[in-house]
């Protein structure tokens, strides 16, 4: 039996209600990333691996897909693995439950980098981790990628990972068509929340 996916107004219509009606919108990102967390033991213990000392590239976007990656960092660090951010924003710039998270993440001791770091190649950043999270685009995504993202996204796809989770949506992707647009991340496991 085939299930419709919701659209993406249809999911930020289900998230502003749920606000609305009291539910911290930490707690849902909180809730989203344990949901992702879930999802990467499971992928990662059937290639007979545990978190424990995993090398984890997180790339953040601007939204709540790089909220769900800073929250999905400190889970990283309570399984022993040791998470990497990436931002494409300076710390200060991220707002409401994103920035909320960022700085639990920082707190904590997550090394946190820019993107342009990242690009540049500097070495305090894992080359090839052995887990790479998408957090850059979520469904709000329209269009074509800008110069900057397609830039990330190529660099993503050439880290080599073992494993690649997407949260939400591979980056890159349409989310009304699923088609790339025009290239998308190549990601082995994609964690959707409704």
């Amino acid at each position: 039996m085939f299930v419709p996916v919701p659209t993406p107004e249809e999911m930020s219509r289900w998230d502003a209600e749920a606000i609305a009606l009291g539910m911290a919108e930490d707690v849902l990102m909180e809730n989203a990333a344990r949901c992702a967390m879930d999802s990467l033991r499971q992928h990662w213990a059937a290639r007979g691996r545990t978190l424990a000392e995993a090398s984890v590239l997180l790339l953040a976007g601007s939204g709540n897909n790089g909220g769900d990656a800073f929250c999905m960092a400190r889970h990283l660090l309570d399984a022993g693995a040791r998470p990497v951010l990436v931002c494409t924003r300076s710390p200060e710039e991220y707002r409401g439950a994103a920035s909320h998270w960022l700085k639990v993440a920082i707190s904590l001791g997550v090394p946190t980098f820019s993107a342009e770091a990242w690009e540049q190649g500097d070495d305090a950043i894992p080359a090839r981790p052995d887990i790479a999270v998408d957090g850059l685009l979520g469904t709000g995504f329209r269009g074509a990628l800008r110069e900057r993202e397609a830039r990330l996204v190529e660099k993503f796809n050439r880290l080599g990972a073992a494993l690649v989770l997407a949260v939400d949506i591979p980056s890159g992707l349409d989310s009304r068509t699923g088609r790339p647009c025009p290239d998308a991340v190549r990601a082995h496991v994609t964690v959707s929340f409704q």
